[in-house]
Parts: C-alpha cells; structure tokens; sequence
C-alpha cells in the first residue's frame, strides 16, 4: 500500500509538469508546420533520430544503469562516481564516430549541430536520471518544465523571428539541455559525489553488464521506431517523410501519457518490499482499459487535430495517424513488460525481445513502404510492435504471475484496426460505435479500476478528516 501511494504521488507530480511540457510542445506544431516545409520538417525528423541512435552509443546507457542501481538501494555517491567515468569514457569513443556524420551529404550541413545535440542531451540525461533515483521527483518535474520552456521561447525566436530553419529548430533544443544540466550541475553539486576512491570495480562491472545490452537494444528499439523514416525517404522523398513525421506526433500522445506513468513506475516498482507480482498485475489490469481509452481518444479526433494544429500543407497526414496509434498502444504495453527485466537485471532479455521486433519491422519496411508508401510504413511499425508485445507476454509469464488477458486484447485491438480503416474513408458513425465497442472489451478492468481509484479517494479523505487540527495541537 506504501508504494501504491508513492506511485501515485509521483506519477501526480510527473502528471502536472509533464503535460505541461507537452501540451506546450504540441501546441508548436503549428509554428512548426508554418515555418518548416514538409521537406524542412522532414530533415528535422532525421536529425533528431540520428542523435537518438547516438545517444546511446555516446553514453553507453549509463544513465539507466545509475537510476537501476540508485534506485535499488546502492551506495549513490559509489554509483554516481563509477557512472560519470562510464560517461566520460562513452563521449570520448562518440567524438571520433561522430565525424562520420560529414560524409553523408544531406547531414554534412548540420553534423556540428547534431554532435552538440548529443552531447547536451546526454550529459543532462546523466544528471536527470541520477535525481530521479534520488526520489526528487518535485524537483525533475521543475527542471523539465524550466527546459520546455526555454526551449519553446528559443524556437520561437530562432524560427518565427530569425528564420532560422532546421538549424534553429536543432540550437533551440541545444542550448536547453545544455542550461538545464548546468543548473542540474550547480544543484547537485558532482564534485561532492565524485570520488575515484568510491569507484567500486565489481560495481562498475555490474552497471556495464546492465547497461551494455541495453546498447544493441535502444538501436533495435530505434530501427523499430524511425528507420521506416529513412527508407521513406529513399523511395518517396522528404516530402512525405515529413508528413508521416508530422502524423506520427499525434500518437505520440498516448507514448507521452505511458512514458509519463513509467517514469514512476519503476521507481515504485524497484522499491517494492512485497510481493512484486501483485503490483505488477494490479497496474497492468488498470493500464490495459486506460491505454484503449486513450488510443480511442486520438483515432476519433484524429482528422479534427490535424486540421486544427498542422498547416495545410500537412492535411494527408491523418491518413496515417489511427495505424500508428494502435501501433503506440502495442509499444506502451511492451515498455511495462519490460520493466520486469529491468527489476530482474536481465538486460539481455530485453535486447533479444527488441531483436525480433526490429528484425520484423526492417523485413516489412522493405517489402511494404516501395509499393504503399508511408501506409506500409505504418503496418510495418504496427505488426513490429505487437511482435515485441506478444514475446515478451508470453516470456514474461515464466517470471512473474501475470495473466496478460491477450484474447481480450486482440479482440479489442482487431475492432480498433476497423475503426481506423472507417476513419480513413472518412465514416465517423462507424469509427465511432467500433471504437465504443473496443472499449467495453475491458468493463471489467474499467470497473475494478474505478473500484480501486474510488478506494484511494476514501482513504485520503479518512486521513484528511483524522488529521489533527491547530485546535486539537
């Protein structure tokens, strides 16, 4: 019961700044859309997916491995220590690759751009995850806001006002980490962690053995996620590229809504002192109708977003959107079952499980995107994703007590399919009562999670009433 009320304190907190963060993001989309063409928004698309493959490879996926460890318990100025040498090595190794960029020649203009994106990026990650392990999760929700907000004033001065383009688009979110990790830097304070004497050989031979596998994975993960963008962009140019870039934003809602919970999660998840199947199958039974619900949300006013926050230039990228959400649904899910490896330290098993899924994904990309363009982009992404789902479903099930109730969840995703095959013809009558239908699939985890919630509301407001008053003291 303890950590059910610090999950839903934290994931209240990361809520709050998050949507924020987001909702100001999102609301961009229109400056970006009028600022950048399909084509500049394309390239932009590549950019910022090139640096997540590198970052990865820069960082060594440290900074996962210093949250895993902090978060379970270890000795934290022992882990911070071994962590930032693990980090510094990682960026030394990135320069030289980095270089690289130089000879491809729609890169070459922006390869400077793109290694300080890296390197921003990675060293405020190292920072972020250390304080979130750390249990400060009101002060990470601060400096994510703090960085969504210089990065929004930043791009607005740096696209609309100077005109800047894609360069100014990649400096906006340049200068934000960097300020963000700066103040992160002054706040913790490393030169008090850091210690050579702290750092320990065996654990620093167990965070690598965590985080190397995790390597190979995020690039799986990334083939998975962004490589359609790049065979788009072999068959059919960086217009439509932008496009299906632009679509895939919309989506993205629901990956923010999940990546928002298990940021949380695992927190709670690795500090669990009971029984960790219980927890772990009471959150999945409430995540399965809250995840349909929100993936029925975006496919109905998928088209009503698109009209409204993308320029007209962009109006063919709904076609897109209700095949990349259930797409996002399969991914979501997959990101909780791997929270089981991560608590069970088999970072291996979570590189094979995105090997199948990157393997699917690469096959189907090649022999769908040549002949149905971006829509074959989609399916290829949808089919990859439930690939992951199902593998680690099933492993998942040797290690932990979990009924993944799949007869339902296929069910449901089959009439979330038809519904997005009717919202494309543009039938909303029909996209409407199938999407209802998906949803009613789960009454039942829509009822015990409305029982649970109910529960929790009693319980606050029991302790509010017993709380001693200034008169009672």
């Amino acid at each position: 019961m303890k950590n059910h009320g610090r999950l839903f304190y934290h994931t209240a907190i990361l809520s709050l700044s998050s949507v924020l963060s987001k909702l100001a993001v999102f609301l961009l989309m229109p400056l970006y859309t009028a600022c950048l063409s399909p084509s500049d928004f394309g390239m932009t698309d590549i950019l910022v997916n090139v640096a997540v493959l590198l970052i990865p490879l820069a960082t060594l996926n440290i900074p996962q491995a210093v949250f895993r460890f902090c978060a379970g318990g270890e000795d934290r100025a022992s882990v911070f220590s071994s962590g930032a040498l693990i980090l510094l090595c990682g960026m030394l190794i990135f320069l030289p690759i980095a270089c690289l960029f130089g000879l491809y020649p729609r890169i070459a203009p922006f390869r400077v751009y793109l290694m300080c994106y890296v390197a921003a990026s990675s060293f405020r990650s190292f920072f972020t995850h250390f304080l979130r392990a750390d249990g400060q999760y009101s002060l990470y929700a601060v400096q994510q806001l703090f960085c969504t907000l210089m990065t929004v004033l930043l791009q607005i001065l740096f696209l609309r006002i100077w005109g800047m383009g894609v360069g100014g688009y990649l400096l906006a979110v340049i200068l934000s980490d960097l300020a963000t990790a700066l103040i992160l830097v002054g706040y913790l304070a490393p030169w008090r962690l850091f210690s050579v004497s702290l750092i320990d050989r065996r654990r620093t031979r167990d965070m690598l053995h965590y985080a190397m596998p995790l390597i190979p994975a995020s690039l799986l993960s990334w083939i998975t996620a962004a490589s359609d963008r790049y065979i788009i962009l072999f068959f059919h140019g960086e217009a439509l590229t932008g496009l299906y870039a632009a679509a895939g934003r919309i989506p993205a809602l629901l990956g923010f809504a999940v990546s928002v919970f298990m940021e949380a999660w695992h927190y709670a998840f690795f500090r669990e002192e009971g029984s960790k199947e219980a927890l772990f199958e009471q959150i999945y039974v409430m995540l399965l109708p809250f995840l349909v619900g929100v993936a029925v949300t975006v496919i109905l006013f998928s088209g009503s977003i698109v009209r409204l926050i993308f320029a007209g230039g962009y109006a063919d990228a709904a076609r897109y959107v209700p095949f990349l959400t259930v797409a996002v649904l399969f991914s979501a899910l997959s990101s909780f079952l791997g929270s089981v490896y991560a608590v069970r330290l088999r970072s291996v098993s979570s590189m094979l499980t995105t090997l199948c899924g990157a393997a699917v994904n690469l096959l189907l990309n090649f022999l769908l995107i040549p002949r149905f363009d971006a829509f074959g982009a989609a399916l290829s992404t949808l089919v990859a994703h439930f690939a992951v789902f199902l593998i680690r479903a099933l492993h998942c099930r040797r290690c932990f007590d979990l009924h993944p109730r799949l007869l339902k969840l296929l069910f449901s995703v089959l009439l979330l399919l038809a519904a997005s095959l009717t919202s494309v013809l543009e039938l909303f009558a029909a996209t409407a009562l199938l999407l209802s239908l998906s949803l009613l699939v789960f009454s039942e985890e829509i009822l015990i999670t409305v029982r649970f919630l109910w529960g929790r509301i009693a319980i606050f407001q029991k302790n509010r009433q017993n709380a001693p008053t200034d008169i009672d003291k």
